[in-house]
């Protein structure tokens, strides 16, 4: 059997509101970023479709500089190719900016922190009447300043790959 004592239940409770407060005074955000999306769907015949879309993403005020978005303005073009009303190829291209607030470098311990990524995707899979089921490839390739440790900070590249499986039902 444990035992708490009402002192020690106090010093939990004022150990906890303490690091909330710190948390959120830390973290205050002044204005949420807002976003817009505007998109297009185009099929010029029943077995193609061409899409768009652009995202602006509006900047972020907060107390510290770990919660300031800048503006960053995102987009996608993709097509789908139907084969035999049943088999679906799909490819798209798209960017994914970071939305990282430029810092004052001449702070201290401030430097630069983003990755702006530009990728494609690649899909296959089945478009039945019960439902789509799929494999898709998506490749994303960026540049940037990550998160300097020790020393001078470098430029730095990324790759990302992902593989994922879906599936959805329509019932109809």
């Amino acid at each position: 059997i444990v035992q708490i004592s009402n002192s020690d239940i106090a010093m939990i409770k004022g150990n906890l509101q303490r690091t909330v407060n710190r948390s959120m005074s830390e973290n205050f955000v002044d204005r949420w970023p807002d976003e817009l999306r505007l998109g297009f769907a185009y099929q010029p015949w029943r077995a193609i479709t061409l899409v768009g879309d652009v995202v602006r993403h509006g900047p972020g005020e907060g107390s510290t500089s770990r919660v300031k978005r800048a503006e960053t303005i995102n987009f996608a073009l993709g097509n789908e190719i139907l084969l035999a009303n049943t088999l679906f190829l799909r490819t798209g291209y798209f960017t994914n900016i970071d939305a990282t607030a430029s810092r004052d470098l001449n702070s201290p311990n401030q430097r630069e922190e983003y990755m702006d990524y530009k990728g494609v995707s690649l899909s296959t899979g089945l478009k039945l009447r019960t439902g789509d089921y799929g494999i898709h490839y998506t490749e994303q390739r960026g540049t940037g300043f990550a998160e300097k440790v020790v020393g001078k900070q470098n430029p730095s590249t990324g790759k990302l790959q992902v593989i994922s499986i879906s599936a959805s039902q329509s019932f109809q």
